[in-house]
């Protein structure tokens, strides 16, 4: 499976570096699906449980505000910060 690189820095609305904030990375991989249904599905029930793997990731800014999450699927990904005020 491909897989990329995000990343990219947070700055507050007066420009200064957000150390410490949490970023978090969450939503659907494309092109990948899993299977809820342990062995022993019929079809009906396998068909209606798949679905595409959520990707959810969380790391810390530096001391400068970079981040970045490393092998990260091919997808649309909704970036979340919260900053430590």
């Amino acid at each position: 499976q491909p897989t990329g690189r995000i990343q990219g820095a947070v700055v507050s609305f007066t420009g200064e570096q957000s150390v410490g904030a949490r970023v978090l990375l969450s939503g659907p991989a494309a092109g990948q699906s899993y299977d809820q249904c342990a062995s022993g599905c019929v079809a009906e029930t396998l068909a209606k449980h798949r679905g595409k793997r959520l990707v959810s990731r969380e790391v810390l800014t530096d001391s400068l505000g970079r981040y970045a999450f490393a092998a990260v699927p091919v997808g649309a990904y909704t970036l979340t910060v919260i900053d430590p005020i």
